[in-house]
C-alpha cells in the first residue's frame, strides 16, 4: 500500500493527500477496509500512469514536470501577472521554455477530476510553448534524422570529457542547445524521471536530447529504459528524433541494449570537436560569466568584482559554494539569487565536485539547471562572477570544465595603485605615519595634521615606507595590508587618548616617539605570515606528510619572537606586552619610574607594576590584569558557572538556572573581592600563566583591532571567559 502511494506521490496525482483524512478500522483482525483501499490504490495508480504516459506523446510540455511540479505549474499559470523570481513555479516555466504568456486570461478549474486537470494543463502549456518555439535550420553537417526515423548518437567519453561530448553532439547537429534537453543521471535518479525524458525526446520536435552517464543508474531502471526505446521505435519505426547518449563505460547493460538496434550509431572521439574548435563554440554560448583568480589569496579578487559589477551598474549578491553541498542546499539559495542581477560565486574547496561541474556547466551555457525536483533559472543578462580560492593543494580552473573557457581576470601583485585613500581608518593612519615621517608627533597631537593635507600620493608613500619596508612583494596581500591599518588605527587611537602619553604631561617629547617607533616596530607581529616558503616548495610536495611538515615549519612560533607593544584598556590606559623587561625600551621604564615615585596608586596595579618579571606574578595577579581591558567584572552579575555576563540588576544565569555572582556595591574595596572571588573559582579549572598571559593580550589587541583570530584551545576557552570577547568577532 505504501508503494502505491509513494508511486502515485512522484507520479504527481493532486488528490493523495485525501487518504490520510480517513480512518480504516480494524475490528478482530479484519482488515478488509484496508484491503478494499489496496485495491482502489493499485486501480488509481494504473489508471493515472496509463493517463499520464498518454498525454506524454500529446503534450510532451507534462515530461519537464514530475510529482508536485505539475501542480506548482498550474498555480503561477493562474497567477502568472503576480509570479516572481522566487517562485518555484516561475523558475519550471523558464525550464520548459515558457518565457512570456500570448494568452491575456488563464482559467483553470481546480474541481476537475485529477485526469481532466492534467489535460487541461497539458493543453495550456503545448499552447504556450507552441507560440515560442522557432524553427531551426539543419546544415550539412547535422547528425539529424534521415526520412526513415530516429536516430541515437553513443558516445564513449571520460568523466572529463563528458561535457565536451555533450557540446560537441550538439554542434554536429547545428540546434540551439538546452538544458532540458539534456538528463545527467545520478545514483538517485528515477525511472520517473528516465521515463518522462525517453517521451520527451521522441515526441518533442526534432532537436538532439541528451543522456548523459546512464551507467550510472540502477540496473533496473536501465532495462526498462532499454526495453521502452525498443519499443517506441519498434511501435513506430519511421517516426524522427535524436538521442545522444554520453556514457564512461559502453559496457553497461543500457548500452548494450542500444547498439543492438539499427538505428545506433557510435561516435568516436576524432569525430568529436577539438580544442581549439570547442573553445570558439563555447564563447559564442556563453555570456556575461567572468572567472576571478590569483596566485595567493588576499591579492582584491572580491574588490575587483564589486568595482567591475559597480562599473555596470549591477546588484551584487555573495553566494559562497564550499564543503559538503547538496542538491537541496543550493536550491534553496539559488532561489533568493534570482532577484539579482549580479551574482558572486566564492568557491573554495567542495566535496562534491561532479555536482558543481554540472551545475556550473548548466548555469554558464543555459542559464538553468534541474536539481531532480526543483528547477532554478537565471536571466542571460545575469552577470555570473566566480571567484576562486587560492590554494597551492588543488586547482578549481581546471577541475571545474567550464572555467577553462571563461574570460578570466588572473590578479599576480599587491598593487597599490588600487589603494582606496579616502577610507577613514587608512587616513588617519596615514596622518600618524606623516606625523611620525616628518617628527611632527614628538611635540604635538595628531590633530594638527588635517584629512585634506594627505593626497593618495603621500599615502602610498606612507604605506610603503611603514608597511612593504623590506617584505617581499610576491607574498603581500591586502588582507596583511588591512590587519596593519586596523592595529595601527587601534594603537594610534588608543595613544592619542591616553592621559600619560599627551604633549602636555611629557616633559621629555623624544619619549613619544620612542613609544611610537616601539608601536611601528611591532608591526611584523601582526602582518608578516610565512606564506613564502609554502608557496616556494608546493610545488614538491608529494604526500600529506611532508604537506604537513612544510605548514609546521610555516607557523609563525611563539617561542621565536620577541613582542613588545601595549594594549588599552577600557579606560584607555596602557598594558604594555612583553616577555621580559629588558625587551621595553629604556626611556619608557625611566618615565615611568619616575611616575611611580609620585602616585603609587594606580600605577602599582595597573601598568604591570613598573615592567615587573612576568614570572614572579601570581595568577590572582594576572587576573587582576587582564579584567582591566574590559568593564565585565566591575558592574555586571557574574555566572560562575559558564561566565556568561548579565546586567548588575539580573540574579539568575538563564542558561545554567543558578544565582549570579556579582559586586557588593560600586565602591572600590568590593570590586576587587569581587574579582578575587571570581579568580580563585576560575582558578580551580585553569591557572593564568605569564606565557598565556601575554598570549591573551596580543590576541586582545588583534580582535579589538577587528584582524582575524582563530582561537583554539584552552587559552582561548578561557579569554573569552575572563575579558568577554564577543563570539562574533572571532570566529
Amino acid at each position: 500500500m505504501l508503494d502505491n502511494l509513494n508511486h502515485l506521490n512522484a507520479m504527481g496525482y493532486p488528490t493523495i493527500e485525501k487518504y490520510s483524512e480517513n480512518e480504516y478500522k480494524c475490528v478482530k483482525c479484519d482488515f478488509s477496509e484496508l484491503n478494499q483501499l489496496n485495491v482502489s490504490l493499485k486501480n488509481t495508480v494504473e489508471l493515472w500512469e496509463g493517463k499520464l504516459i498518454d498525454l506524454y506523446k500529446r503534450y510532451p510540455e507534462l515530461t519537464y514536470l514530475s510529482g508536485k511540479q505539475f501542480w506548482i505549474v498550474e498555480k503561477a499559470l493562474q497567477n502568472y501577472k503576480e509570479l516572481k523570481s522566487q517562485d518555484e513555479g516561475y523558475h519550471l516555466l523558464k525550464y520548459i521554455g515558457i518565457q512570456n504568456f500570448s494568452l491575456t486570461k488563464l482559467i483553470i478549474n481546480e474541481n476537475l477530476e485529477p485526469e481532466e486537470r492534467l489535460e487541461n494543463l497539458g493543453k495550456i502549456l503545448n499552447e504556450q510553448r507552441r507560440s515560442v518555439i522557432k524553427s531551426s535550420l539543419v546544415s550539412e553537417q547535422s547528425i539529424s534524422t534521415d526520412s526513415q526515423g530516429g536516430k541515437i548518437f553513443i558516445t564513449e567519453t571520460s568523466i572529463e570529457g563528458r561535457y565536451r561530448a555533450i557540446l560537441s553532439l550538439f554542434h554536429h547537429d547545428n540546434s540551439e542547445p538546452a538544458v532540458n534537453q539534456i538528463l545527467f543521471c545520478t545514483t538517485e535518479t528515477n525511472w520517473i524521471d528516465v521515463r518522462a525524458f525517453i517521451y520527451r525526446c521522441f515526441y518533442s520536435s526534432s532537436n538532439l536530447y541528451q543522456l548523459i552517464e546512464p551507467e550510472r543508474l540502477e540496473f533496473n531502471v536501465q532495462d526498462k529504459c532499454c526495453q521502452l526505446i525498443i519499443k517506441l521505435v519498434e511501435y513506430n519505426p519511421s517516426h524522427k528524433f535524436k538521442l545522444g547518449v554520453v556514457t564512461t563505460d559502453i559496457q553497461t547493460h543500457l548500452i548494450n541494449g542500444i547498439l543492438r538496434m539499427d538505428i545506433a550509431k557510435t561516435v568516436r572521439d576524432n569525430e568529436l570537436l577539438n580544442e581549439g574548435d570547442l573553445n570558439k563554440y563555447v564563447k559564442i554560448l556563453v555570456k556575461n560569466c567572468h572567472l576571478v583568480s590569483s596566485k595567493i589569496a588576499g591579492l582584491g579578487k572580491t574588490v575587483f568584482i564589486q568595482n567591475h559589477a559597480r562599473k555596470y551598474n549591477r546588484n551584487l549578491i555573495k553566494f559562497p559554494i564550499t564543503g559538503d553541498s547538496s542538491f537541496d542546499q543550493i536550491y534553496a539559495r539559488f532561489l533568493l539569487l534570482s532577484a539579482s542581477n549580479a551574482i558572486h560565486f566564492d568557491i573554495g574547496s567542495i566535496e562534491n565536485i561532479n555536482l558543481l561541474n554540472s551545475i556550473l556547466f548548466c548555469l554558464c551555457l543555459f542559464r538553468s539547471y534541474s536539481f531532480s525536483q526543483t528547477v532554478t533559472y537565471l536571466p542571460i543578462n545575469t552577470f555570473l562572477y566566480f571567484e576562486l580560492e587560492s590554494s597551492p593543494f588543488f586547482k578549481l580552473n581546471q577541475d571545474i570544465y567550464i572555467f577553462r573557457y571563461l574570460e578570466s581576470t588572473i590578479i599576480n601583485d599587491f598593487d597599490l595603485n588600487n589603494l582606496i585613500y579616502e577610507e577613514s581608518r587608512l587616513l588617519y593612519v596615514a596622518r600618524y605615519l606623516y606625523a611620525i615621517d616628518k617628527k611632527i608627533i614628538k611635540d604635538k597631537e595628531i590633530n594638527v595634521v588635517s584629512e585634506q593635507s594627505i593626497t593618495a600620493h603621500m599615502c602610498i608613500d606612507l604605506v610603503n615606507k611603514y608597511f612593504i619596508q623590506n617584505k617581499d612583494k610576491n607574498y603581500l596581500s591586502w588582507t596583511q595590508f588591512k590587519i596593519f591599518i586596523n592595529v595601527f588605527y587601534h594603537l594610534f587611537n588608543g595613544f592619542s587618548k591616553c592621559g600619560y602619553f599627551l604633549v602636555d604631561t611629557l616633559r621629555e617629547p623624544q619619549l613619544r616617539m620612542d613609544i611610537i617607533q616601539a608601536f611601528l616596530d611591532s608591526s611584523n607581529q601582526f602582518t608578516s605570515i610565512s606564506v613564502k616558503s609554502v608557496r616556494e616548495n608546493q610545488s614538491t610536495l608529494k604526500n600529506s606528510e611532508q604537506i604537513e611538515d612544510l605548514l609546521n615549519k610555516s607557523i609563525v612560533r611563539w617561542d621565536t619572537i620577541q613582542p613588545f607593544t601595549v594594549v588599552f584598556t577600557h579606560s584607555n590606559d596602557p598594558l604594555f606586552v612583553y616577555k621580559i623587561p629588558r625587551d621595553v625600551p629604556k626611556s619608557l621604564q625611566l618615565y615611568f619610574n619616575v611616575l611611580s615615585r609620585k602616585s603609587n596608586q594606580w600605577l602599582a596595579q595597573g601598568t604591570n607594576d613598573i615592567f615587573t618579571d612576568y614570572n614572579r606574578l601570581s595568577h590572582l595577579d594576572l587576573f587582576f590584569k587582564l579584567v582591566s581591558l574590559s568593564n565585565k567584572y566591575w558592574n555586571k552579575a557574574i555566572c560562575k558557572q559558564c561566565f556568561k555576563q548579565y546586567p548588575y540588576q539580573d540574579s539568575t544565569c538563564t542558561e545554567c538556572r543558578i544565582p549570579l555572582k556579582k559586586p557588593k556595591s560600586t565602591d572600590t574595596n568590593d570590586i576587587k573581592q569581587f574579582q578575587k572571588e571570581m579568580s580563585e573559582i576560575l582558578e580551580r579549572e585553569y591557572v593564568i600563566t605569564p606565557d598565556n598571559y601575554i598570549k591573551m593580550l596580543l590576541v586582545w589587541l588583534r580582535i579589538s583591532s577587528d584582524a582575524p583570530v582563530i582561537i583554539m584551545g584552552e587559552t582561548g576557552k578561557f579569554e573569552m571567559n575572563i575579558i568577554n570577547i564577543p563570539l562574533d568577532l572571532y570566529l
